[in-house]
């Protein structure tokens, strides 16, 4: 214990520069939330450089991190160590240090993140599967992100209980965004975050996308695209969107890695936001979306049908649907009042069940109850929460 506050070691990637992805996003939301007033919040940056090194100078690299780790633990005492992860190596990466966390006694909560989790574990030989279910019964909390991957963890390790905790967003932060007001005649402003990378852009949806909005534009369904990380290093996003402004005179304009303050001056100018992704978690983009009062068109896949409900605050299409993401696109478009109300009560759900003093009042809740129960042992041994 620390300056009188029990200390909880949030371990997970540390932002460097601007703060892009989900695990970075939660990071740093975490260290600056209302959480700080009741414990003593510490992080150990669990990020390694992407390298193509020899598996021996990668091993190397790794057992220096668990050295790291435990001497983190030694030194600053959580009672509470809470890890984030997603799939690939990266999960058995963190499986490792959640090990060596419980090995030295404190309470472990692992946190599952990452759209890619099931097709990742159905994927592994019967012995990692195994593994992983043992892993997952011997920490003290296991967390996901909303009900469908509540249901999804269920399924895949069947005495599992995880806790739906979603992802914080600041509502007050991204309210101020005030989504855009379109006049007669302009073209609705329509904005796509994307992952900067080619080949993660394309799993995003990005050639749908603009397939989708040259088919509403052949029709008359005029937009202006806004595509953030995309900076057209590949020469099939550059041709795509060289074709779509030269025979559909669909203006766009594209920008690279964003950060917080360029998402907040997009949506200012936007008022729709789409994600036409393959697979998602429970993605940020859409929450910081809706609360500027964006309509939101999306896939059905991972938890954004329990972010956006359809019809109401947005529409949802199949992935790789590029009809009917031209449908519910196009929809959305041609109804200006429609819109307004989608984005105005999309605004109101962020806000009644994502905004991060409702989720780290949650987390809170939960840490609370773990340390009141000394002799628990199991994630199963808790009741699910629901978002």
């Amino acid at each position: 214990m620390v300056s009188g506050k029990d200390v909880v070691l949030l371990v997970g990637p540390g932002p460097r520069g601007m703060v892009v992805g989900g695990l970075e996003r939660f990071v740093v939301s975490f260290l600056d939330s209302p959480l700080r007033h009741r414990f003593d919040l510490r992080h150990f940056d669990s990020r390694r450089e992407e390298s193509r090194r020899h598996p021996i100078v990668r091993a190397g690299s790794f057992a220096a991190m668990v050295a790291r780790f435990l001497g983190t633990i030694a030194a600053v005492r959580p009672r509470i160590v809470h890890l984030l992860s997603v799939s690939g190596t990266h999960f058995y990466q963190t499986a490792i240090l959640a090990g060596v966390a419980l090995a030295t006694g404190r309470r472990v909560v692992f946190h599952i993140h990452g759209g890619g989790f099931e097709d990742f574990y159905r994927a592994q030989r019967r012995f990692l599967r195994a593994v992983m279910d043992g892993l997952l019964r011997r920490v003290h909390l296991t967390l996901c992100t909303c009900p469908t991957w509540e249901r999804r963890l269920r399924r895949l390790c069947s005495d599992l209980r995880p806790v739906v905790l979603p992802n914080p967003v600041d509502c007050a932060l991204f309210s101020d965004a005030a989504s855009a007001t379109t006049r007669d005649g302009d073209p609705v402003s329509v904005l796509f975050m994307g992952a900067t990378r080619a080949e993660l852009n394309r799993a995003k949806g990005l050639f749908e996308l603009l397939e989708a909005v040259g088919r509403l534009a052949a029709r008359g369904v005029r937009c202006r695209l806004l595509l953030a990380g995309c900076d057209l290093a590949s020469a099939d996003e550059r041709r795509a969107v060289e074709t779509l402004v030269r025979e559909r005179g669909t203006p766009v304009e594209t920008y690279g890695t964003v950060g917080e303050r360029d998402r907040i001056g997009l949506l200012r100018r936007s008022a729709v936001f789409v994600l036409p992704s393959y697979t998602e978690n429970f993605p940020f983009t859409v929450l910081e979306a809706m609360s500027a009062g964006c309509a939101v068109v999306a896939t059905h896949v991972g938890g954004i049908p329990d972010q956006v409900i359809d019809g109401v605050t947005g529409a949802l299409c199949r992935p790789r649907d590029v009809d009917e993401l031209a449908t519910a696109l196009g929809r959305v478009l041609a109804d200006g009042d429609q819109r307004r109300e989608m984005g105005r009560r999309g605004a109101e759900r962020t806000q009644a069940l994502y905004d991060g003093r409702v989720v780290y009042a949650r987390l809170a809740d939960l840490y609370e109850r773990l340390l009141a129960a000394p002799r628990l042992r199991r994630a199963r041994d808790h009741e699910p929460a629901s978002a």
